[in-house]
């Protein structure tokens, strides 16, 4: 099974990054600042801020994914909050 880790995936284009993989049957470990996501069969959300180190047990997870897309930016204001 093919895992691919998302960075950024709960931003704008992360969003529809994840809906595409999902809908090529691809399991997607998600990392993104909120807090507010519920996992599903093929999503699996993370809650994490780069600016702080990772647990062992988030370490862990991260080595499951054979691919990473990196989508987070700290620099820019979310773009729901605009």
């Amino acid at each position: 099974m093919e895992k691919i880790l998302i960075t950024g995936g709960s931003g704008f284009i992360g969003q529809y990054v994840i809906r595409d993989l999902v809908n090529r049957n691809i399991h997607c470990l998600a990392l993104s600042c909120h807090k507010h996501f519920e996992n599903s069969e093929k999503v699996e959300w993370l809650q994490y801020d780069f600016g702080k180190n990772l647990t062992e047990h988030e370490m862990d997870k991260l080595k499951t994914c054979s691919k990473v897309i990196h989508l987070a930016w700290s620099g820019l204001p979310r773009y729901n909050e605009i």
